[in-house]
């Protein structure tokens, strides 16, 4: 297991849009915002399976999840590691992260667009095996 401080541990427990970067199987890196959670050890995503990132990410399992503050005074904790599909329930999970990004109402409403029946979603989780605090 990977050293986190406290105060990165708190940070990413905050609610802030990460940067995913993945590298594709032409070896170009390829950066997007996504949702995150953070659960002391891991970073928990999901995406759908068409898309690039989750392309990338079956082709090379490892990538880069970068947490920062951009204002002052700035701050950033950037996670590496490799990345490991979840088999939960698709709208529970959903739900839990789109309360937090866009508040109790609107959350769950955005969840209701994911049964857990939905095809093409994937959940995924981070497992550092470096993190970069900048705090």
């Amino acid at each position: 297991m990977v050293f986190i401080s406290e105060e990165a541990d708190v940070f990413l427990n905050q609610t802030q849009i990460a940067v995913i970067s993945t590298v594709g199987a032409d070896y170009r890196p390829h950066s997007v915002p996504i949702w995150y959670g953070w659960d002391g050890h891991c970073a928990s995503m999901f995406t759908g399976t068409n898309t690039l990132k989750w392309k990338n990410l079956s082709h090379n399992p490892y990538a880069t999840l970068c947490v920062d503050f951009r204002e002052p005074p700035y701050k950033s904790v950037v996670i590496h590691g490799k990345v490991e599909e979840i088999k939960i329930p698709l709208q529970d999970f959903v739900k839990k992260l789109a309360i937090r990004y866009y508040g109790e109402e609107e959350g769950r409403e955005f969840a209701d667009l994911y049964p857990d029946d939905k095809k093409d979603v994937v959940i995924f989780k981070l497992i550092p095996d470096k993190i970069v605090e900048e705090l």
